[in-house]
């Protein structure tokens, strides 16, 4: 009986039957495949060890590293209940705080002065903070609607904003919001605010849901008319059930206060400190309201110089930075109110925020961008490059990216290219492909030059000669097997070191919501294998060294540092589809088998033990039965299974700690053994 070598093909195939899969890997974990001239082997993938020991207390979400202008690296921790930053070994919890009034309007204005007082006795504010006046306020001839800084606190509960232009009359204590009027069986409604300088055209956005004659008024809508310059009209979907007159938000004003903390000042007093500790003007106190933590779904992150720009999903844009002086992230001022998402553009360094909002009314197929080099400036004028445009197709923006040459942005149904033109128009869209949109906000990732995402229904990439699918030989494993409740979780982890590019998903089969599953490509072999590992956020080879991953329970891990599984066995293994003689026409006996393994790393010690188990049936949906395991080291000779079968299929698994193997050919004795 000569002996037989089995060669695997490249990659893990769960498309066929095990009797199809005849020299195809079946099932995986936790392996990859490796280039060895003209063969292909199998081996133990990597492991990974903690990046840091601690927690941060609840799912990652995304992750971002970049480095400071003093050398100094950081990375950026976006997770469900808090958003953090990791300098060296220290953490530093730097979550947005904010708080929401709802209050009776106490504005005061001044003829001819476009500072504005309010007082809000349900907060004491802090100069290091910013407002978003949701509800318009009419006061002095002025609008007030949208973002203001605070510019000082004469009192307590008492501040003062800037208007965009003077007041025309002196008025104390006061301000008024939208009266909505509806007329029974007609879809008309009639707004009364002082002073609007609304035109036939317009856009009135209604940011607090008001319910009026049975209609819930939400979103915006188009000035339908303007009668007097206190009234204007607008039209609702449907016709109201009743004739009323309500004011928005029941008559009070809404403001959400964005809360600037301070590091705390040094203790102070005499001889405290030597001479000239500090910078002049610094160490103001604590905001007095701290507000609360945002929580959030999801985050985008991405850095501008040293500045860590974080957006919580369908929320503002924040930024923190090591000297910005807040121990929390900061709203940016002028920023769209809601966006989906951000990314930096470059090589014309502008802000974009897609799925954004006008006037706090969210819109998912804009997108804003901020001035050329100044994040900050979202002022659409002839003096800047500040602009919006608005996707035509789709229903949503799902995600986007900056690519090699151009943006990327992804609705739900396509794929367009955002590209750098000056301006006027300062960015041009086109189309790359339809029926190809993205699955989720962080499943799409740049290797090298080219660009690969996750679909609902396959996988593309983009090499410049047009969008392409690729060919998945696990796709039942993945799309069969899908939680589409928690798509968004899903995060694509690019590993360029070896080829590979991986998407973490939740399965159905899990069943807890959360990211269990990988999906990974090998986009040199052009192969695919699986397996579970839970990442819920991803980046590559960076300033911080190796690929760093997130989990579910809120810790970080650096990939590639080790062999193990954070000082666990990894579990790694695969199994084969079936060996057969002659088509499956004779039974088989199999009496000897020479494992051939690499067991460990060039100049390591040769110390990998794994365990070889044969399962042999009669037919593919027959009772199989199994010898072994046989447990195999870099002293074994052979084993001696003695089995009888049609087919005969193997599973490879890893066994203890601290060691790494890799696939050889492994032959096996097997000669005919008659019908049956």
């Amino acid at each position: 009986m000569p002996l037989q070598t089995i060669t695997l093909a490249p990659g893990v195939n769960t498309e066929a039957t095990p009797t199809q899969n005849m020299g195809v890997i079946q099932t995986s974990q936790l392996i990859r495949f490796k280039a060895a001239g003209n063969m292909v082997l199998a081996e133990k993938m990597g492991g990974w060890q903690k990046f840091y020991p601690q927690s941060v207390g609840s799912p990652i979400r995304a992750l971002h590293a970049w480095e400071g202008i003093n050398a100094d690296s950081h990375l950026g921790i976006g997770a469900e209940e808090s958003l953090s930053v990791l300098s060296g070994n220290y953490y530093q919890n730097v979550t947005p705080h904010i708080a929401v009034s709802n209050i009776a309007p106490d504005f005061s204005t001044v003829s001819g002065s476009a500072v504005v007082t309010i007082i809000d006795t349900n907060i004491v504010p802090s100069s290091l903070d910013s407002i978003y006046i949701e509800t318009p306020i009419a006061i002095g001839g002025l609008i007030l609607q949208g973002p203001y800084a605070i510019n000082s606190v004469p009192s307590t509960n008492t501040y003062l904003i800037t208007a965009a232009s003077n007041a025309t009359s002196t008025v104390s204590h006061a301000g008024a919001l939208p009266t909505f009027t509806t007329l029974i069986g007609t879809p008309g409604i009639t707004i009364s605010l002082d002073n609007h300088g609304f035109v036939v055209g317009s856009s009135f956005a209604i940011s607090t849901p008001t319910v009026v004659g049975g209609l819930t008024l939400s979103g915006s809508y188009i000035v339908q008319s303007v009668p007097t310059a206190d009234t204007f009209t607008i039209n609702a979907s449907n016709a109201a059930t009743s004739s009323a007159t309500v004011p928005m938000n029941g008559g009070n004003a809404q403001i959400i206060y964005y809360i600037g903390i301070a590091f705390a000042p040094p203790p102070g007093g005499y001889g405290v400190n030597t001479y000239g500790t500090g910078t002049y003007g610094t160490g103001e106190a604590p905001s007095p309201s701290e507000g609360s933590p945002i929580t959030t779904t999801n985050w985008t992150l991405d850095n501008w110089g040293e500045i860590l720009i974080a957006c919580p999903s369908n929320g503002p844009i924040y930024t923190w930075s090591p000297d910005s002086g807040y121990s929390v992230a900061t709203k940016v001022i002028q920023a769209p109110l809601i966006n989906g998402g951000i990314f930096v553009s470059e090589p014309s360094q502008i802000l974009v925020a897609w799925a954004s909002s006008v006037n706090g009314v969210q819109d998912p197929l804009l997108i804003n961008w901020s001035d050329s080099s100044d994040y900050t400036n979202w002022s659409v004028t002839a003096l800047t490059q500040a602009g919006g445009y608005r996707i035509p197709t789709g229903s949503k923006i799902v995600g986007g990216l900056q690519g090699p040459q151009f943006g990327f942005i992804w609705t739900d149904i396509d794929v367009w290219a955002m590209q750098y033109i000056q301006p006027p128009f300062v960015f041009g869209f086109n189309k790359l492909a339809e029926e190809c949109g993205l699955i989720a906000r962080h499943a799409a990732c740049v290797v090298n030059s080219t660009v690969y995402w996750m679909g609902n229904n396959q996988f593309y990439l983009y090499a410049g000669a047009g969008v392409q699918p690729i060919v998945c030989s696990v796709w039942d494993t993945v799309f069969q097997d899908l939680d589409l409740q928690n798509i968004d979780k899903i995060t694509a982890a690019s590993n360029n070191g070896f080829g590979e590019v991986a998407w973490h998903y939740p399965s159905i089969s899990n069943g807890t919501g959360e990211v269990d599953s990988y999906v990974k490509y090998n986009f040199i072999l052009n192969c695919w294998d699986y397996g579970k590992l839970a990442r819920t956020a991803w980046i590559d080879q960076s300033v911080l060294g190796q690929p760093i991953g997130g989990s579910p329970d809120g810790y970080v891990y650096q990939h590639e540092t080790t062999n193990d599984a954070d000082g666990s066995p990894m579990g790694e293994y695969f199994e084969t589809g079936y060996v057969q003689i002659s088509q499956g026409e004779e039974l088989m006996f199999l009496d000897w088998m020479i494992p051939d393994f690499r067991y460990g790393k060039y100049n390591s010690a040769p110390n990998a033990t794994l365990n070889i188990t044969l399962k042999y049936t009669d037919y593919p949906s027959g009772q199989v039965k199994t010898k072994g395991p046989y447990q195999v080291n870099s002293a074994t000779s052979y084993k001696n299974p003695r089995l009888r079968g049609r087919q005969v299929s193997m599973r490879i698994e890893g066994a203890g700690l601290g060691s790494w193997w890799r696939m050889g050919g492994l032959r096996y004795r097997a000669a005919p053994d008659g019908k049956r």
